[in-house]
C-alpha cells in the first residue's frame, strides 16, 4: 500500500519540475562559436543595458529574477576575462561586463526607491539609516549610522553643528 502511495507523488514532484538540466562549469563560459573573436556576429551581439524607467515598471518577482540572470551573465563573463588573460586571447565584446554592471546598479536603484518610498508609508522615515558625523579618537571626521553602536542619539535644541561641539565616537567594549 505505502508503495503505491509514494509513486505518484515523486512523479508528481518531477513533473512539475521545469528547470533546464544543469550544464556545469559550462554553464560559466560562452558559446564555443564564440571562442578566439574579436566581435560577436550580429545574432549574439549584446543589446543596452536595462533603463530605470524599464525596471519600474517589472514587478518585485520579475526584478528578483533579472537580479539572479544578471549576477548569473556577471559571473560567466567575469569568468571568461580570466580566461581569456590565462591564454592571452582577447575577450569578445568586453563591454558586455559594464553593461551588466550598469544594469544590476540600475535595479539595486529601483529596488532602493520601493524600499525607500515602502518604509516611508508605513513608518514616515525613509530606508537608509540615519547618519551622523562622528569624529575619531585620531581627528578624521566620518559618517557613521546609529544602527552601529549603542550609543542613543540625543536631541540637541539647536543643531550639533551650530554649537561647535564635536561627538567623539565611543569605543566598543565588551560587556564581560
Amino acid at each position: 500500500m505505502w508503495n503505491s502511495v509514494s509513486k505518484p507523488v515523486i512523479t508528481l514532484c518531477t513533473a512539475k519540475l521545469n528547470t533546464a538540466l544543469p550544464e556545469g562549469l559550462r554553464e560559466f563560459f560562452d558559446e564555443p562559436a564564440n571562442y578566439g573573436k574579436d566581435e560577436l556576429d550580429e545574432k549574439s551581439k549584446p543589446g543596452r543595458p536595462w533603463s530605470k524607467d524599464e525596471l519600474r515598471l517589472k514587478s518585485n518577482s520579475d526584478l528578483h529574477k533579472l537580479w539572479y540572470i544578471l549576477l548569473k551573465e556577471r559571473n560567466m563573463l567575469l569568468t571568461m576575462l580570466e580566461a581569456s588573460v590565462q591564454k592571452a586571447r582577447r575577450m569578445p565584446n568586453p563591454d558586455r561586463i559594464e553593461k551588466v554592471a550598469e544594469s544590476m546598479h540600475n535595479l539595486e536603484a529601483v529596488v532602493h526607491e520601493r524600499n525607500d518610498a515602502y518604509f516611508r508609508l508605513e513608518t514616515g522615515d525613509g530606508a537608509d539609516p540615519p547618519m551622523r558625523t562622528v569624529t575619531s579618537f585620531a581627528g578624521f571626521t566620518y559618517q557613521q549610522t546609529f544602527l552601529l553602536f549603542r550609543k542613543r542619539a540625543t536631541e540637541h535644541l539647536t543643531p550639533p553643528n551650530e554649537h561647535n561641539e564635536k561627538e567623539y565616537e565611543v569605543p566598543y567594549l565588551d560587556d564581560d
